[in-house]
């Protein structure tokens, strides 16, 4: 097993690895790693989701990929207009959690989260404000509380 590319932005990552053929030889190996990866008690960030697939790179080669969504874990700064838009940001996450499928009292669940820090940012920077940092969805550090 051998690392051919890792390609890791601000929230995704993809890890492309040797493989040919879909050998349940190198599955097995690569779903263990993968398994491991998705199973680790992470510290400093927070994996939202992931997975493992094989895709082709030229006629009859493949390549076996783990990619994954997350979000890293900052501290709460005691700096308050920070932390609002910290509280602001995790509204955010919540109201991400909701693009999966889930039970309608599970989304619901998201929500009043999102809400609860919502109310939180909008003690300090006004509904407005803290209503348009929460409606950004698109992955920001998440604080440690937050989940």
């Amino acid at each position: 097993m051998s690392i051919l590319s890792i390609d890791c932005g601000a929230t995704t990552c993809e890890i492309a690895l040797t493989g040919t053929e879909v050998n349940p030889r190198y599955v097995g190996a690569y779903s263990d790693l993968n398994h491991k990866l998705f199973a680790a008690p992470w510290s400093d960030f927070f994996i939202r989701f992931g997975g493992i697939s094989t895709r082709e790179i030229a006629p009859g080669a493949r390549e076996y990929v783990i990619g994954f969504d997350y979000r890293p874990y900052v501290d709460l700064s005691a700096d308050p207009l920070i932390g609002a838009r910290q509280y602001a940001a995790c509204a955010a996450f919540w109201r991400q959690q909701t693009e999966f499928p889930a039970p309608d009292d599970v989304v619901h669940g998201y929500l009043d989260r999102a809400e609860h820090y919502v109310a939180l940012a909008a003690s300090v920077l006004g509904e407005e404000e803290a209503g348009r940092i929460a409606a950004d969805t698109r992955g920001a550090p998440v604080i440690r509380g937050c989940w």
